[in-house]
């Protein structure tokens, strides 16, 4: 600086707000009420199979992988698989899929597990499975979904690992009406 003709030195001071940040935070993962129990038909593509609810704080996360665990309550599910199944978000469009599920040995069960990478906003959302009940599916049968897994949590702010979101709640049960 130059003051009066002399060269002077000033040492630079900068004073700022303290800022925190902090990760996100699944607060809830649900059954959504919004996606009733309804009949769905056969041999038809977008059925619904159930939805869910999310609450975030904090900040958006991705999940890399998704399963859930299907229960058909009429014969073997290796003979009765869904297809192209598609997990939509609140405004109709494709977030994960389509996948076809696959049958758990010897049972009436089948998983679908989504691979793609799902970002969640923060607040209340709603996201929906959608799927292809085959043909020759028993008149009155029932689908029930059941949300297992969300691996590979990721805050898309801070980089974190996000806590696993408690799991394990059974979605509104779908009736096939053929």
């Amino acid at each position: 600086l130059i003051a009066g003709g002399t060269i002077t030195t000033a040492t630079p001071s900068l004073s700022g707000n303290a800022v925190t940040v902090t990760g996100g935070s699944l607060t809830s993962v649900t059954k959504a009420t919004s996606v009733a129990a309804q009949n769905i038909a056969v041999n038809v593509p977008s059925q619904p199979l159930g939805g869910y609810e999310t609450d975030l704080t904090g900040e958006p996360i991705s999940v890399q992988s998704h399963v859930f665990r299907v229960n058909y309550s009429s014969g073997a599910a290796s003979s009765n698989l869904l297809t192209s199944v598609s997990l939509y978000n609140a405004n109709g469009a494709v977030v994960a899929g389509p996948v076809d599920a696959s049958a758990v040995a010897g049972g009436s069960t089948q998983t679908v597990t989504f691979s793609d990478t799902v970002t969640y906003a923060i607040g209340k959302h709603t996201y929906t499975l959608k799927g292809k009940v085959p043909s020759g599916i028993a008149n009155g049968a029932t689908y029930a979904v059941t949300a297992t897994t969300m691996a590979s949590r990721t805050g898309q702010t801070t980089g974190n690992t996000i806590p696993a979101p408690t799991l394990g709640f059974v979605m509104n049960t779908m009736t096939v009406k053929a």
